[in-house]
């Protein structure tokens, strides 16, 4: 499975960064206001399974190459096409609002 890391192009001027998902749509949530920092794939089949173990990887065994800050809640992944926003809990589909 393939996948991107999308982290926002400048966390100080949107004002749901580090927030909610649910704070993140009421505040005008949009993905221009991100950028792609890392891409890759993974053996997991599982998008569940495989955003868990990128959120392990790239908050405790981060690759050196990875130039971005540890995922953090407002940070996006893309699974094959489909996108997950890291919420405060787990994580949320956001594909509907492309």
């Amino acid at each position: 499975m393939k996948y991107k890391i999308l982290q926002l192009k400048d966390f100080r001027k949107v004002e749901y960064s580090f927030m909610s998902y649910d704070y993140a749509k009421k505040h005008n949530f949009k993905l221009s206001d991100y950028e792609v920092v890392y891409k890759g794939s993974t053996k997991d089949v599982k998008p569940i399974k495989a955003l868990e173990d990128l959120f392990t990887e790239f908050n405790i065994n981060r690759p050196e190459d990875f130039k971005g800050h540890s995922l953090s809640m407002s940070d996006v992944v893309e699974l094959d096409g489909v996108y997950y926003y890291c919420d405060s809990f787990g994580w949320a589909k956001v594909d509907d609002l492309l």
